[in-house]
């Protein structure tokens, strides 16, 4: 397993990343054949995954691959954060909500973007925050004024803002964003 691994980063550090979205979806297919047989070969393409801009311990959805792929952005010892790439099972895709691999009809790849931060903010906030979103969409739905729904909003953003500090304090001045790592971790 560890050589695989070896494999795909050789490839995504000294791969040619650049290409159309016509080689995305053929990419994906050598991919995807490579993770069903559980190694990866010299000539698969590089992925167009980054872990730039990332916050280090995520788990990332590889949406170019129709999520059957996903990546682990860990921190290395030259202040950056390393792309681990891991393949779910031939039949699952990766479900970035809940962080598992499941079947591709209870997955919804192309807005797994969405819930890169969910990992972060724990449960009960990912919790909150769906159902006020829910109450967003009823509101609108039912067609209320302007008025009520921008009192609404000016409301979250500060509780969102306090939530956020809070976070801010735990993960550091960026959230969402790669982290600058303390001097223990630092190349010497």
């Amino acid at each position: 397993m560890g050589v695989w691994l070896l494999v795909i980063g050789m490839l995504l550090i000294y791969g040619d990343c650049s290409a159309s979205d016509d080689d995305s979806l053929e990419r994906a297919k050598l991919y995807m054949e490579a993770c069903a047989k559980q190694e990866l070969f010299a000539s698969v393409p590089p992925l167009n995954f980054t872990c730039e801009n990332k916050t280090a311990g995520g788990y990332y959805a590889d949406i170019d691959t129709g999520c059957h792929i996903f990546h682990l952005c860990a921190p290395s010892n030259l202040q950056t954060l390393t792309d681990h790439p891991f393949c779910c099972h031939p039949e699952l895709v990766f479900d970035q909500r809940f962080l598992v691999c499941d079947r591709p009809e209870n997955v919804d790849c192309p807005v797994s973007y969405r819930y890169y931060s969910d990992q972060f903010d724990g449960p009960v906030k990912v919790q909150q925050r769906e159902e006020q979103q829910a109450k967003n969409r009823a509101r609108q739905s039912r067609g209320s004024d302007t008025e009520t729904n921008a009192s609404d909003d000016g409301e979250d953003k500060t509780s969102s803002s306090d939530e956020s500090t809070q976070s801010n304090e735990h993960w550091g001045e960026n959230p969402g964003k790669a982290v600058t790592l303390p001097p223990a971790f630092r190349q010497r």
